[in-house]
């Protein structure tokens, strides 16, 4: 790949040192955070000085704020990259907020340090142009394919959509298979087993990332009123 973008990380939690990790493969990579821990740079304004893209890999209800901090320090033709697990708010700060010389990209990474911890291939990646061209992220493009990822362009709303059952729903679940409590037993059969990982799975994850999903994904109360609907339903139908 030639004319490689500069690429910055604003955030290391778990998942920006995961993407830090894979993109450091391909590009020369600054990152930032508050902590100073791994950081690359030591303020934000060294940050977007030395780089042509920015990631903020930050909490979706910290979006925001840590959006509207940097946006003194951007200069015409940045491309501002959210990583969110939710979509159609983001996009909507992000549209508010930045000038109209700066670009904007709107994706998702799904997956996180545990299922990239020896490779990227066979996982999903969702991106969004929001208010860029095809050529803008053809440096995007190249790696996801080098690194065999499966693609999908849609809509924030799309995505949402999809991700209120195949996310939002997943930890709702997960967390509350957590609740009730799953021992292990003597006696375990296969499938309980499987459920008890599953939610311990779920449960590695933040509760605010947990929180954040239901809080703003717009389409995730309905989806979950109707599995608890059917639940409800279900449990009077068989006693």
């Amino acid at each position: 790949m030639e004319n490689k973008p500069k690429i910055g990380i604003m955030g290391l939690g778990t998942f920006g040192k995961c993407l830090y990790r894979w993109l450091s493969e391909e590009y020369h990579v600054e990152a930032f955070t508050r902590s100073l821990r791994g950081a690359t740079c030591q303020t934000m304004e060294e940050l977007v000085s030395k780089v042509d893209i920015i990631f903020l890999c930050v909490p979706i209800g910290k979006f925001e704020e840590i959006l509207k901090q940097i946006i003194p320090l951007l200069r015409p033709g940045q491309m501002i990259v959210d990583v969110c697990s939710v979509k159609v708010k983001p996009v909507e700060w992000m549209v508010k907020n930045l000038p109209d010389n700066i670009k904007i990209l709107a994706t998702h990474p799904m997956f996180g340090p545990q299922s990239a911890a020896e490779s990227l291939e066979g996982l999903n990646f969702m991106y969004s142009r929001i208010r860029c061209e095809e050529n803008d992220i053809v440096w995007l493009l190249d790696f996801l394919n080098k690194y065999k990822l499966n693609i999908a362009e849609m809509t924030p709303e799309e995505h949402d959509r999809i991700a209120a059952r195949t996310q939002a729903l997943s930890f709702f679940v997960g967390h509350l298979l957590k609740r009730g409590g799953l021992p292990k037993t003597s006696i375990d059969t296969t499938q309980y087993r499987m459920l008890a990982n599953f939610s311990d799975q779920i449960c590695e994850d933040t509760e605010e990332l947990f929180e954040d999903l239901l809080k703003y994904n717009p389409y995730a109360k309905d989806v979950i009123s109707e599995f608890v609907e059917n639940a409800n339903q279900l449990f009077n139908e068989r006693f």
